[in-house]
């Protein structure tokens, strides 16, 4: 069964930065869920923002670097989706943490181990470089 994804950016209307500019955020929709991804780390300002297109609205060279990041940004997601596509326990949290880069796949219980003694228990300091 194919994954129904929809991705949308947005600007967060009650914040603004010392310019008066607004970050650009990322809401996802999978299969009927919903997850906030967080900010993409651009501002910009309220009347420059198409809300039908989620893009900056012009063609100066910061309108089009941000747009180009929001592209790539969606592209990343929907290759996650798309290499998942057949995976039936994907959710929109999986898909969260490989897109965040929080998930990490384990594969036996020895490597479960060696990752929690050395997160837990090894100071950084001894670790070799």
């Amino acid at each position: 069964m194919k994954a129904k994804l929809k991705i949308s950016f947005y600007l967060r209307a009650n914040y603004f930065n010392r310019l008066g500019e607004s970050p650009i955020n990322i809401r996802v929709f999978l299969n009927g869920e919903k997850r906030y991804f967080g900010s993409t780390g651009f501002f910009v300002n309220r009347n420059m923002w198409d809300n039908n297109a989620d893009r900056v609205i012009g063609r100066t060279p910061s309108a089009r670097t941000i747009n180009m990041a929001l592209n790539e940004i969606e592209l990343k997601i929907r290759d996650i989706a798309r290499s998942r596509e057949g995976d039936s326990g994907f959710t929109i949290e999986k898909l969260y943490s490989l897109y965040a880069g929080k998930d990490k796949t384990i594969t036996n219980f020895v490597e479960f181990f060696e990752d929690l003694v050395l997160a837990w228990v090894v100071p950084d300091s001894f670790l070799p470089e």
